[in-house]
């Protein structure tokens, strides 16, 4: 749900979408480097050119991504309530308290486990990104953020 969640940020969420499901699937199957680095430059084109780059864009923009994902998270979690809040309490009463208790649990829960998430998924990123950058080095150094 996080890489969904991300997603919805225009170059942080196609980055880390692409990276997150493709790039390490594609270490794992020994997929040509410098392809895997072609294709995650033409998610941006003109934004970077090398690994160490890419890592500085993810570091300016990470933060802006997740705020506006939980932005979104929590505006869907408020049209959810609105709409449960809308059903009629004669037919429903207990059913409608007992789905507004549930949202109100997901809210309070959900900006805590999703920043969780997306730390964990910037993690993983930032993994593959070493690898990558330490496998295209010759001198086998790790890609520091530019």
């Amino acid at each position: 749900m996080a890489l969904t969640l991300v997603g919805l940020v225009p170059i942080v969420g196609d980055l880390a979408k692409f990276i997150g499901k493709r790039v390490v699937r594609g270490l794992a199957l020994g997929s040509n480097l410098e392809d895997v680095l072609k294709l995650i430059r033409s998610l941006a084109p003109g934004k970077f050119e090398d690994i160490a780059q890419l890592k500085g864009l993810l570091v300016e923009n990470w933060g802006k991504g997740v705020q506006a994902a939980l932005e979104r998270w929590n505006t869907v979690l408020g049209q959810l309530l609105n709409w449960a809040n809308g059903i009629p309490d004669l037919l429903f009463s207990q059913q409608k308290r007992q789905l507004i208790e549930a949202i109100f649990e997901v809210k309070s829960q959900s900006d805590k486990m999703l920043s969780r998430a997306f730390d964990e998924i910037r993690q993983k990123i930032d993994d593959a990104l070493d690898e990558i950058g330490r496998l295209l080095d010759p001198n086998r150094n790790l890609a520091t953020a530019k």
